[in-house]
């Protein structure tokens, strides 16, 4: 299953922020390890996730679109013809040259076929070298809405091995990549949608049912909701009407419940020292528009079956000292109550398909515990990994078996400054390593240069690939590894992309 995306909420607002701090004390204890809660690192790694990208706007110095939702109305999309890949390929544009612009070009489906090694988008950052103690600048890049955003690189990319059982769908046009196939790549999103500069800003789901969010490059805070519906290679984009409730703001989606959902968020920012206000709750995406009031400080970040986890933030705008680190809980849907909740502050954790991988905040490396949500029960499962640049480590994806986490990790020195902050020193880049859970051991996957952490990672849904997309100077790439880490295999280019991160949903075999 994917990794439910980072809460970002597409106005002014910001990121939401919780409630009062909860009392330790009366904390349920649901992991079977138990006890007083680990002593803590400097800094919350779980709520890190979430503001991530306000940070690498403060380091880097680039701007991000957003604008302000329609309230009241409905968020519907155009119907769509289906699509399937006996369909013909189509025209598209992307950036060229040093500035914005447009050419057009036949996308003849650019998997990867054929013999020899690639290396692209391996042009070296043409600024100065960084004074010691500084970060080098990110390579940068126009994207399809002719903003600069930080790129990648992939080197030494091969040809997907003949009879590779991988197919997906990818790219600000969700299109469909099936190297089994021909054509490989169909946009699933029409030509009406993209001659309007439509694109996916975001893709959720499994087993072959998908939620997507579709924004304009001129208001990339107004979105309307699809969904795509498929099998064996063909798949189709259909609208979703929702009704937006007034004074909300629509956050993420959530996937792999019995019903999908988006968040919703209400109230105020923290202001004049004051707790916020902050309220976030659930719209169903099943044709009924109901929605669902969360606890205060409840944030969602996935589903199963008819039970939503979320994280508690124990956050104060005020300056006094706090305990760091993030509460998970579980809120049955249907009772509308926490019927569950994890001991300890958790530092990393990632969600599978009906479990929770995560590790407690600890001064050092520790136990992985495997929390089986349906259930309440949790175990260690192995030892953490003793990797550097823990503080700004990201788990980004765990296999279907439960077996490998995913982790995006900085490839430069990060320390942690005297007014709470991070600096990084050497690269900008991140990589991806991957975690065995029951030996502690780790894998890189070499050949790919993350632009920090704006990428996407998922595992296949039979835990035999590992699948990378991310953002290069000629557009996108989406590259693949073996059980083995063996790669990158290269799985297709893509031309065009918006904001900081690629959609992408690896399809049932």
């Amino acid at each position: 299953m994917s990794v439910p995306p980072d809460i970002v909420i597409y106005v002014d607002d910001g990121v939401p922020e919780g409630g009062p701090e909860p009392d330790m004390a009366s904390l349920g204890d649901d992991d079977v390890r138990g006890g007083t809660p680990p002593p803590r690192r400097s800094g919350s790694a779980g709520r890190l996730g979430a503001v991530l990208a306000v940070g690498a706007v403060l380091i880097f110095g680039f701007g991000v679109a957003v604008g302000s939702h329609a309230h009241g109305t409905e968020v519907a999309g155009t119907p769509v013809a289906a699509t399937t890949l006996s369909g013909a390929a189509v025209s598209t544009g992307s950036p060229s040259g040093p500035g914005p612009g447009t050419s057009s070009s036949t996308d003849s489906g650019g998997s990867g076929t054929g013999g020899g090694t690639e290396t692209f988008d391996t042009a070296p950052n043409t600024s100065s070298d960084p004074a010691p103690g500084a970060q080098a600048p990110p390579v940068m890049a126009w994207d399809m809405c002719e903003q600069q955003e930080p790129v990648g690189a992939v080197t030494g990319a091969q040809p997907l091995p003949t009879g590779a059982d991988l197919s997906l769908i990818t790219g600000v046009d969700a299109r469909l990549v099936d190297p089994a196939s021909a054509p490989k790549q169909v946009p699933l999103l029409d030509e009406a949608a993209r001659a309007a500069r439509e694109y996916v800003a975001e893709l959720v789901g499994s087993a072959g049912h998908y939620i997507a969010r579709v924004s304009s490059c001129a208001n990339p805070g107004v979105s309307r909701l699809v969904e795509i519906t498929g099998s064996a290679g063909a798949y189709s984009m259909s609208p979703i009407k929702a009704t937006i409730p007034a004074e909300a703001q629509l956050g993420g989606l959530l996937a792999g419940g019995t019903t999908p959902w988006a968040e919703l968020y209400q109230g105020t920012q923290v202001s004049d020292g004051a707790n916020s206000t902050m309220r976030a709750s659930l719209l169903a995406l099943d044709g009924s528009s109901r929605v669902v009031a969360l606890p205060p400080a409840f944030y969602p970040v996935g589903a199963y079956r008819n039970l939503v986890v979320g994280i508690l933030q124990p956050f104060t705008s005020t300056p006094a000292p706090i305990p760091t680190g993030d509460i998970i809980q579980v809120f049955d849907v249907t009772k509308g109550s926490i019927v569950g909740q994890l001991g300890s502050y958790v530092g990393r954790y990632v969600m599978g398909d009906g479990y929770l991988l995560w590790e407690p905040q600890c001064e050092t490396p520790c136990e992985i515990h495997r929390y089986d949500i349906a259930s309440g029960k949790g175990a260690v499962v192995g030892p953490a990994p003793d990797i550097g640049n823990e503080d700004l480590v990201r788990w980004a994806a765990v296999s279907p078996d439960g077996k490998r986490v995913a982790m995006v990790v900085p490839q430069g020195n990060v320390t942690r400054s005297a007014d709470g902050g991070y600096q990084i020193e050497g690269s900008s880049a991140s990589s991806v390593v991957v975690l065995d859970v029951e030996t502690g051991t780790t894998s890189v996957a070499h050949g790919v240069d993350l632009p920090m952490s704006f990428t996407s990672v998922e595992f296949s849904p039979d835990s035999k690939w590992l699948v990378v997309a991310l953002a290069t100077r000629s557009g996108g790439a989406v590259v693949a590894y073996d059980a083995r880490m063996r790669g990158p295999y290269l799985v297709a280019s893509l031309p065009d992309v918006a904001g900081w991160g690629i959609p992408l949903a690896v399809l049932p075999n």
